[in-house]
């Protein structure tokens, strides 16, 4: 299929709408009629029979043009938002940015070489690693609507991911960290912390995936799309016993319907004199402390939801074996604690 054909286009119309001249059509992927505004022309200009026509025929032409880039990202966009993607604005704002560095070239005159030169311009690592992941997406679409035949962002190399490596703290550490914290936002840094979730798997998580002390990460809130249950401590159960629980069903049954920025937790890093880290560098501290306690890392990579052992190995280094005698906790006694408020809670 060869988007922009007269035959898949159909009629087009130009008329007046609101404050703009607009020309209506037929989109050829979802088959709804859809309108374009003419930014170019005054709304107060008259148009006749004849500016009509050319006018048509240069949008048709455009359309069917295989160089087009722009003209595809204004006819695909509202498509794409429709689809409900996260972020979508800043997805097309990134298509416009790229396609203004690529210049007049058509799809098919695209290659690797420049793609490469644009992104040498965008931004730090990290966004050129994002950037080079919406441009392939988007020339998917482009390979799909008949526009090109071989995508030449798929052969530009992504920049290694820059992290930043979390400080090895202490558990005594992270609980000065987080008393240091504003109280009405200390709760959830404090879950993450004792559950190792995930940012975004605990701002969705809602109040029936808990069930006594068991936690159920649902595939649809999972990064990897499995399911998994979480066995809750007995700090975790005290950190969900300062959460007031709000009445509703599902979304509005959320346990932090408002969760905060990192801003409070890197201030109160500040304060606790130690090194920034980030909501997810509490993933990192929980993984941590769970191999300093003599967890298996085959136990820790199933707790914390990675689809790769090797994943998992990078905390390998902190097992008990390389630790002092007093990193040791006694889990025979958590276990212990955790038994009697079970039984406390039942009775």
């Amino acid at each position: 299929m060869v988007w922009g054909g007269l035959g898949q286009l159909g009629s087009m119309q130009i008329e007046r709408h609101g404050r703009h001249w607009t020309i209506r059509y037929q989109d050829p992927v979802s088959g709804k009629r859809r309108r374009k505004r003419l930014r170019e022309i005054s709304v107060d200009e008259d148009l006749s029979a004849e500016q009509k026509t050319i006018l048509i025929d240069e949008f048709r032409g455009a359309l069917g043009s295989p160089g087009s880039l722009a003209a595809f990202i204004d006819e695909f966009e509202p498509t794409y938002l429709a689809r409900g993607h996260r972020r979508p604005q800043q997805a097309v704002q990134t298509w416009r940015k790229i396609a203004a560095l690529l210049g007049p070239v058509s799809f098919g005159e695209v290659t690797p070489q420049h793609c490469e030169r644009a992104i040498a311009s965008v931004g730090n690592q990290n966004s050129r690693r994002l950037y080079i992941a919406r441009m392939r997406a988007l020339w998917s679409e482009a390979i799909r609507w008949g526009l090109a035949t071989r995508n030449p962002w798929s052969e530009v190399a992504k920049p290694k991911e820059h992290k930043r490596e979390v400080p090895a703290l202490q558990a005594e550490e992270v609980h000065r960290v987080l008393a240091a914290i504003p109280k009405a936002k200390r709760a959830f840094f404090a879950f993450l912390y004792e559950t190792g979730l995930r940012r975004g798997e605990a701002e969705a998580v809602v109040w029936e995936d808990v069930k006594g002390n068991r936690l159920t990460v649902r595939a649809s809130i999972s990064k990897s799309g499995e399911p998994r249950v979480i066995l809750l401590t007995v700090a975790a159960l005290d950190v969900l016993s300062t959460i007031p629980r709000r009445r509703g069903i599902g979304q509005r049954n959320l346990l932090f319907p408002r969760p905060p920025t990192n801003a409070p937790l890197k201030t109160a890093c500040r304060k606790a004199g130690v090194e920034e880290f980030t909501a997810h560098g509490l993933r990192h501290l929980h993984a941590i402390r769970c191999v300093r306690m003599g967890v298996r890392i085959e136990k820790v990579q199933a707790h914390l939801g990675h689809a790769s052992i090797a994943e998992t190995m990078r905390y390998a280094a902190y097992r008990p074996d390389d630790m002092a005698a007093e990193a040791m906790i006694d889990l025979e006694a958590h276990e212990t604690a955790l038994r009697a408020r079970s039984r406390k809670s039942s009775s």
